[in-house]
């Protein structure tokens, strides 16, 4: 007795943790919270370990006499045990995961070998179980069982493929053209030389990329190429076919491709054309970083293969034939909670299955944005083009408008983070509880929790970042002039002061990256509180009063009317920190200086610290 609840509480428990995270994953890009974060961190590790751990409880408690459960409850020959085989059939759905939610890291997608090779031995240890059924004829319930092992191992099939495909090595693979030789020379000056007798001489014309570009873009709507919309006229459904078409050309940047001068111009001279409606540039960018979240860590990344939309068809149709035998060929045969629990395993099963189906292939952006393609290729007639555009854009305004929570409405969390250098040295650590974390690798932890902070990212932000972005692309005219606004890290800025030209080559070029971006973020953290005075943590507020007077000086001298500046230093402020985050909690989106940014950070907070602590004891003693 005791182990039957046993198993009826697992089997309830991995159905809980499939449905709550299928409510709690398509939220994971929606907010920054760490609740949420963390509670879908712990329901994705359950899911699995719970799976498995149900699946050999089963095969390890299943009776060696057919009688010795009898219950009589049952008729003589349907026991409980001829419900362990069907029952555990949905423990391998719940293997295969869920379609929102593949990997909790772009890393867990490189281990899909590790996860073929547990899959396999759960369908194996399935087999055991169907098989101790048959030797102990109790597995009455064949029929539905067959139906459901076929959905499970398909739904374990999807996964372990959704992971390969969004592997890093195939994703790399994937961008790869095919060889391309160039020119064959030896057989064009052979040609050339063939005609010089017939005075027939070939005439080379040597053409840049730039001039290519240029009769393309006159070619084309004057857009950025042929098939582009006007981005001063963009509805949803334009934003989600232009994301799609920027994702197809740019998304080789996630492995450091290079990508050939029309193609970043194309990028930028649609962008430029923006003017009153930056927040639509802004979302094309969202919608488009959507698609890459999906590549990454969803099932969306399989609706393109055929085969995939044949195994779902089949799933679903096996699904449903299992609840439809066990409803009227085998549901009598059964009394109390095992009815009940089959049942809510059953609506568990295809009720998921059936919404992710509906939504991969119909009520999506990928859709969307494929069904514009397709109606944009159409050579036939303006007549069909148009009808797939409006049904498109009809499906669109239905996607859009069903009611849904706020935090679903978003694409992202519409926030930064928020790391400031001298708050955390100035912030007092907390005790021996704290110390402990630290020592058992909790550190990042702690730092999210009690140094970083969330900023809304406001209109006024987005305006500063997109014209600061347009000044500089309308800048870079050449090549030369692209790298060198890239790596200029605020030269620029400096060298066109008198006073400051002189620091350019000491502290900004012949310094490391890392370094530089330290550098720039204490001098803009003090240089803001020169304007709008002391902000942060009381701590922060406190010893930047004692230990630094000079600026209290510099603040009550400067100019009232500075409301410009302030906005400037607000925006500056929110970049510097947010930058600083990247640097230290998100190293990975800084490759290039990963290994020692967090080294460097920690030397400089230890020199701070020492500095703040001199002039301290200093201001005390005056």
């Amino acid at each position: 007795l005791l182990y039957a609840w046993d198993i009826r509480f697992l089997v309830l428990l991995s159905l809980f943790i499939q449905t709550f995270l299928g409510f709690l994953a398509p939220m994971r890009k929606c907010t920054s919270s760490l609740r949420m974060a963390f509670f879908i961190w712990v329901f994705y590790l359950l899911a699995d370990g719970v799976a498995i751990f149900t699946i050999g409880l089963i095969s390890n408690t299943q009776d060696t006499t057919p009688s010795s459960s009898s219950s009589s409850a049952y008729p003589p020959t349907y026991t409980f045990t001829s419900l362990h085989a069907f029952w555990a059939t949905f423990l391998l759905l719940h293997l295969g995961g869920l379609d929102s939610i593949t990997a909790l890291a772009v890393q867990d997608n490189s281990l899909w070998q590790r996860h073929l090779l547990q899959h396999f031995a759960q369908v194996v240890a399935i087999l055991y179980v169907i098989f101790q059924a048959i030797t102990l004829k109790t597995l009455h319930l064949w029929p539905a069982v067959v139906l459901m092992f076929v959905a499970g191992l398909f739904r374990c099939a999807e996964r372990i493929l959704s992971l390969y495909v969004a592997s890093m090595d195939n994703f790399r693979n994937s961008l790869l053209c095919k060889p391309d030789p160039g020119l064959n020379y030896a057989k064009l000056m052979w040609e050339n030389s063939s005609r010089k007798p017939t005075k027939h001489s070939m005439e080379f014309q040597m053409r840049t990329e730039n001039e290519e570009k240029n009769d393309d873009l006159e070619a084309g709507d004057g857009y950025g190429g042929h098939d582009h919309y006007n981005p001063n006229k963009l509805d949803d459904m334009k934003m989600t076919y232009e994301a799609y078409k920027f994702l197809m050309k740019f998304k080789g940047i996630i492995i450091d491709q290079i990508f050939s001068l029309s193609e970043s111009d194309d990028s930028r001279k649609y962008f430029l054309k923006f003017k009153e409606n930056v927040k639509e540039a802004f979302r094309i960018i969202e919608i488009e970083l959507n698609f890459m979240y999906d590549i990454f860590y969803t099932k969306v990344v399989l609706r393109n293969y055929l085969h995939i939309y044949v195994m779902r068809i089949v799933s679903l149709c096996c699904i449903a034939g299992g609840l439809l035998l066990f409803h009227f060929k085998y549901r009598q045969n059964f009394k109390g909670v095992e009815v009940g629990i089959t049942y809510m395993l059953l609506w568990g099963a295809i009720t998921p299955d059936t919404v992710a189906f509906l939504k991969l292939y119909f009520f999506s952006s990928w859709t969307i944005a494929t069904w514009i393609i397709k109606g944009k290729s159409e050579k036939t007639s303006n007549s069909r083009y148009s009808f797939v555009e409006e049904s498109v854009r009809k499906i669109n305004n239905l996607l859009y408008k069903f009611p849904r929570p706020k935090i679903l409405r978003r694409r992202w969390s519409e926030s930064m983070p928020q790391y400031n250098l001298l708050d955390y040295s100035l912030k007092e650590h907390a005790g021996p509880f704290t110390r402990c974390l630290y020592m058992v690798g909790f550190e990042d932890l702690i730092i999210e929790v009690g140094y970083v902070t969330k900023q809304e990212f406001t209109d006024p932000l987005r305006n500063f970042i997109f014209e600061e972005l347009r000044a500089k692309s309308e800048m870079a005219v050449s090549t030369d002039d692209t790298k060198k606004i890239s790596t200029s890290r605020g030269a620029s800025v400096l060298e066109n002061d008198t006073v400051f030209k002189a620091l350019v080559p000491k502290w900004i070029t012949d310094v490391n990256y890392e370094e530089s971006l330290l550098l720039w973020h204490i001098a803009t953290d003090l240089l803001y509180n020169v304007e709008k005075g002391p902000v942060g943590s009381h701590e922060s507020k406190r010893g930047i009063r004692q230990c630094l007077p000079c600026l209290s000086e510099m603040q009550e001298n400067s100019s009232t009317d500075t409301d410009n500046a302030i906005d400037y230093a607000d925006c500056s402020r929110i970049l510097s920190n947010y930058m600083v985050y990247l640097l230290i909690m998100r190293p990975t989106l800084m490759s290039p200086v990963a290994d020692i940014a967090h080294i460097r950070f920690q030397d400089t907070c230890a020199e701070t610290k020492r500095l703040l602590s001199i002039l301290m004891l200093c201001h005390r003693q005056i």
